[in-house]
């Protein structure tokens, strides 16, 4: 009885889609007939080029927009179906080239037209991996609007600020839409991460990690191992807890340590991070503010941390500076450091992207902002390193990095493979 209704259903649906079709096709005749009494008529070749979009033939929509814009260079609507329909055959550079050019000849009364306009020049840039400059122009359509198309900028700035890793803002967006809408990114989604990493040549690092991102919250666990020539040194065990609030993400990081060296394990520690952010025009800042305590057997450490990232297609850069005090059992041994770290990627081509990092200062008990802790009397006193991160298969992304450490006159190096998988 189920399968008949379930087969009931979908002839139904299929000929509401038939019938749709139909109509359409029906006003694409009778419009070409008129078209070829009066080919001037600017208002039935108008009808005609919506009608071919309507019946998803954009391929002949197009040049029926060309044509009324070149008979009437003004007419909004015109330019608005010219983008629409360069959007639907993919075609997002000729979108921006053609954007670019109408708005410099608009009207600045016509403030309906110029928001379409820059709804469909954002969904070329969001199609183009230029998230950034989509949420400036989405932002600034939805100012323009003020008809029932309000929700076209909304929905396009919910996927923006999900492509940004901003649910509050993505939330924002959603609930202003009126007409029906649902995004499966809403959903929960799951990260399995796996590394190795081999350190000069006695050194072995493997990891294993987990993350579930639902809604504002994020929750991180991971595990990692040292070997030194092949034999167990030290063990890691570290989770970490995200919230996003409007104009702040806040995160609570806990880690364990164990290990062969009596003098510092077993060691334990906690992370707080406060990050403020916010966007202006194509820009994306966040600042950081964090706080590290960790604690071992014969000493603590107190860090604080203040960075700056700033991002803008196709570059993210980061700064942060780094205080350091170890208090030790000791009298009078107690040490102050200061690290300076940076670091700048780019998008490259499509999802290719390459990163290069430094740092300076002593690293001796520094936690990255990766709360990843240098546990090492002499670590170094520099580093710099290259990443190239790529996509292998579907949502599995693969990450190579390479670091040369410096310490007076000798050098480490690190390699390392990471493996991403994301459903």
């Amino acid at each position: 009885m189920k399968r008949v209704t379930l087969l009931l259903l979908l002839m139904i649906i299929l000929s509401a889609v038939c019938a749709q079709e139909s109509f359409y096709q029906q006003q694409i005749d009778s419009i070409k007939v008129q078209l070829a009494y009066n080919p001037l008529d600017i208002s039935q070749r108008l009808n005609l080029a919506y009608f071919y979009m309507m019946n998803n033939q954009p391929e002949l929509a197009l040049p029926e927009y060309q044509q009324v814009r070149k008979q009437d260079p003004e007419s909004g609507d015109a330019a608005a179906g010219l983008l629409w329909a360069l959007n639907s055959l993919n075609r997002w550079t000729d979108t921006i080239s053609e954007a670019d050019s109408i708005l410099k000849g608009l009207a600045d009364q016509n403030k309906e037209t110029k928001g379409l306009i820059l709804n469909h020049l954002a969904t070329a840039e969001a199609s183009l991996r230029k998230p950034l400059a989509a949420r400036r122009d989405y932002s600034v359509a939805l100012t323009l609007i003020n008809s029932e198309l309000r929700d076209l900028p909304h929905s396009g700035l919910v996927w923006i600020y999900q492509r940004l890793d901003n649910y509050p803002k993505a939330m924002q967006h959603y609930r202003q839409i009126t007409a029906p809408f649902t995004d499966s990114q809403f959903k929960g989604q799951w990260q399995l991460e796996t590394a190795i990493a081999l350190k000069d040549s006695a050194s072995t690092i493997l990891s294993l990690g987990a993350a579930y991102k639902l809604r504002s919250l994020t929750y991180r666990i991971k595990a990692e191992e040292i070997l030194i020539s092949g034999s167990p040194f030290r063990w890691n065990l570290k989770g970490s807890l995200r919230k996003q609030l409007p104009y702040l993400d806040v995160r609570l990081g806990l880690q364990y340590l164990e290990g062969d060296d009596v003098r510092l394990y077993p060691g334990k520690a906690v992370n707080l991070t406060l990050s403020p952010g916010f966007y202006y025009g194509k820009l994306g800042i966040r600042a950081r503010i964090s706080q590290h305590l960790a604690v071992f057997e014969r000493f603590n450490v107190y860090q604080s941390d203040l960075g700056l990232e700033l991002k803008t297609h196709p570059v993210t850069l980061t700064a942060s500076l780094s205080k350091v005090f170890q208090d030790n059992e000791a009298l009078n041994s107690d040490t102050e450091n200061w690290v300076v770290s940076a670091s700048a990627s780019s998008r490259i081509y499509r999802d290719i992207y390459l990163g290069a990092y430094a740092g300076w200062g002593d690293l001796a008990w520094h936690t990255s902002s990766n709360d990843d802790i240098t546990d090492d009397f002499a670590p170094g006193k520099a580093y710099y390193g290259m990443s190239l991160s790529a996509p292998l298969w579907k949502q599995l992304n693969i990450i190579f990095y390479q670091q040369l450490g410096m310490n007076e006159d000798n050098f480490n190096h690190l390699s390392l493979l990471r493996l991403v998988y994301t459903f």
